[in-house]
């Protein structure tokens, strides 16, 4: 029996809760996404929100493979911003604003709350981890 009987229990550590959902019909596609990603939410959002032609930026949410199509969001993964990241970052947005922003509620959120308000955007989404902001052309 040997490798045969450890088989079965390596292979169960290897499925997660909102798998064995998934599996069994309890959780429908977004519901798993949603448990096991905690990116989508926020892009489900952002799919939900933007009309063709809008553009947005994820500051280190780079899920754009979640949504309808992909090429609307633009991805910064910044890692450790230091300053001049931070300048250069800022630039960007006020260079070529987008229609919406993505940013983490933890501490970047408030890193990149100087430019947000310089830009008027305005806050239309949050969940435990990420929050969408609005440019005033976005909303028109």
């Amino acid at each position: 029996m040997g490798l045969l009987g450890a088989l079965p229990p390596l292979l169960i550590t290897e499925i997660n809760p909102p798998q064995i959902q998934y599996l069994t019909g309890s959780l429908d596609r977004d519901g798993y996404l949603e448990a096991s990603n905690r990116f989508y939410p926020s892009i489900r959002e952002l799919t939900r929100i933007m009309e063709p032609g809008q553009v947005a930026i994820g500051i280190n949410n780079c899920a754009r493979a979640y949504m309808e199509n992909p090429t609307m969001m633009h991805c910064l993964e910044l890692g450790r911003v230091d300053d001049s990241d931070q300048a250069d970052t800022e630039d960007l947005l006020r260079e070529s604003p987008p229609d919406y922003l993505v940013v983490s509620v933890r501490g970047v959120e408030r890193r990149w709350s100087s430019v947000i308000e310089e830009l008027s955007f305005e806050h239309v989404y949050s969940d435990a981890v990420f929050s969408i902001y609005a440019a005033p052309q976005a909303q028109l």
